[in-house]
């Protein structure tokens, strides 16, 4: 279930950025940190018991703790930011 709430999450993000490509983005460092932080917190949620996958067994547990706070901390984020960012100016390049 987990993997498949990932992908449609990524299906949905890259379709709002793909039809708001046009819209001007400034995203800081620490907003990309951020995601940055999210994904690993979200990719170890899966790798959390990879020693069972090792000895070959199948995992008990899986952190859904975890993941649910990688997920809701990349997806606020990114919300928050595209918010934050509406409507501001597209920085000129100094010539």
């Amino acid at each position: 279930m987990a993997p498949a709430l990932v992908a449609a999450e990524f299906v949905a993000i890259g379709t709002y950025l793909v039809f708001t490509r046009d819209r001007p983005r400034a995203y800081r460092p620490l907003d990309v940190a951020i995601l940055v932080v999210a994904a690993f917190i979200i990719v170890g949620s899966f790798l959390a018991e990879w020693r069972v996958v090792a000895d070959a067994r199948v995992p008990e547990h899986f952190p859904v703790a975890v993941f649910a706070f990688g997920v809701a901390l990349g997806t606020g984020w990114l919300i928050a930011t595209e918010r934050a960012t509406r409507g501001t100016p597209v920085r000129q390049e100094s010539r």
